[in-house]
């Protein structure tokens, strides 16, 4: 479901979620898979650190023996994480999928797209850190509307904190004299 959605970082966040030697033995269930195989091995992969020899090679013999180069887009944000070896197949697999023949062109056109891939993820996370400032400010403007209108300029808290030190200067004060 998270791949039909587009949600692939959902699939990074269930291989992390549980036990490594499970999200270990899953990943050579993904090579299985039929429809949007590529999405489901690379982020998965991501995902799990210190990936075998052994299972980065089936993800790696799963890449060359079927490459939708449909899924390409949706993957290039995840192939910066993934073990060299996974890298270096997905290069490979995509080269055969295109059919280039001028490695220095199909070298600058890779390298083009990850170069995109890492511009994009820095700009959905200022999207993101703008969002939350955005939120933060909304909450800040119900708040001062809130104290417009019960005709106040500081939050009750703090005019009450300020009146418990006022009351006890008095003290202090009745107490000198």
């Amino acid at each position: 479901m998270c791949v039909i959605d587009g949600c692939y970082e959902e699939i990074s966040r269930m291989a992390k979620s549980i036990h490594r030697d499970v999200a270990k033995f899953l990943i050579t269930n993904m090579t299985l898979v039929q429809r949007h195989r590529l999405s489901l091995m690379l982020y998965w992969a991501a995902a799990i650190e210190g990936l075998s020899q052994s299972r980065a090679g089936q993800v790696s013999s799963a890449l060359e023996s079927d490459f939708d180069v449909k899924d390409v887009p949706a993957v290039l944000p995840v192939v910066p994480l993934l073990s060299s070896a996974i890298q270096t197949a997905f290069k490979n697999a995509l080269k055969k999928a295109v059919d280039a023949r001028d490695d220095t062109a199909f070298g600058e056109l890779y390298d083009q797209l990850i170069s995109c891939s890492k511009t994009c993820a820095k700009e959905a996370a200022e999207r993101h850190r703008l969002e939350a400032e955005n939120e933060r400010l909304r909450n800040e403007n119900a708040t001062l509307k809130e104290q417009e209108r019960r005709g106040t300029e500081r939050p009750r808290d703090e005019m009450e904190g300020q009146q418990q030190q006022q009351q006890k200067g008095d003290a202090d004060r009745g107490m000198k004299s």
